[in-house]
């Protein structure tokens, strides 16, 4: 069954931000897709009070995958009234 669910651990989250070579700050939150223990994909992203950025999602290649997570991660916002979402390459 495949789980879609943001991460909780700072720890986890800031080894995966570096994994990824992208600076990793208070904002800083993952959303993963997780089948059995394996790891499909994610969303790194950056959650303020009035937006959220996103930073990177993979795999790009697998467009329901990446639907799916990419919905998943507007979610968390959604949960907190943002409704304010961009891509990294376009903040305002």
């Amino acid at each position: 069954m495949l789980s879609l669910s943001p991460l909780k651990d700072r720890e986890e989250i800031k080894e995966i931000f570096k994994q990824k070579n992208i600076e990793y700050n208070e904002f800083s939150g993952v959303v993963s897709a997780v089948c059995q223990n394996e790891t499909l994909g994610m969303c790194l992203y950056n959650l303020t009070k009035d937006k959220m950025v996103i930073l990177y999602i993979e795999p790009i290649a697998d467009i329901p995958l990446v639907d799916g997570i990419l919905r998943s991660t507007l979610h968390v916002a959604a949960e907190k009234s943002i409704m304010n979402a961009f891509y990294a390459d376009t903040v305002p």
